[in-house]
């Protein structure tokens, strides 16, 4: 469920990546040091890569056999993406563990939409 989140809706919208060598990406040259905008949330909703990418299924990313992973940035080369999902997987299963009757008390408040982040402000729950 984690990865399918990230992959729906990552907390980061762009990314800016700079090359450490020499490259190409979609047939364009790409010099070393140069920097290059990655649109996360666009590269995670590619029909090519996801089948039915607009759709939200806990089943489809993460797991052996489950589809390709989402694309997460990983600042200064550093992905701490195994981490934070292990961290969320466990938070997750204990929350609803110890609270299995929690559902949504209304609607979710998000941060005004920008074009880099987006993330929840508040999510109200009956315990």
């Amino acid at each position: 469920m984690v990865a399918e989140t990230l992959r729906h809706d990552p907390p980061v919208k762009v990314h800016v990546f700079t090359a450490a060598a020499d490259t190409e990406a979609a047939g364009q040259p790409i010099a070393a040091g140069e920097q290059v905008a990655v649109l996360i949330g666009a590269a995670n909703r590619d029909p090519e890569v996801f089948d039915r990418p607009d759709v939200f299924d806990p089943g489809r990313a993460g797991t052996a056999g489950a589809g390709p992973r989402p694309l997460v940035p990983a600042p200064y080369g550093v992905s701490l993406e195994p981490f934070a999902g292990v961290v969320a997987e466990t938070v997750v299963a204990a929350l609803a563990a110890a609270r299995p009757g929690m559902r949504a008390a209304g609607p979710a408040v998000r941060r005004p939409r920008t074009p880099v982040t987006g993330g929840l402000l508040k999510v109200p729950v009956l315990l």
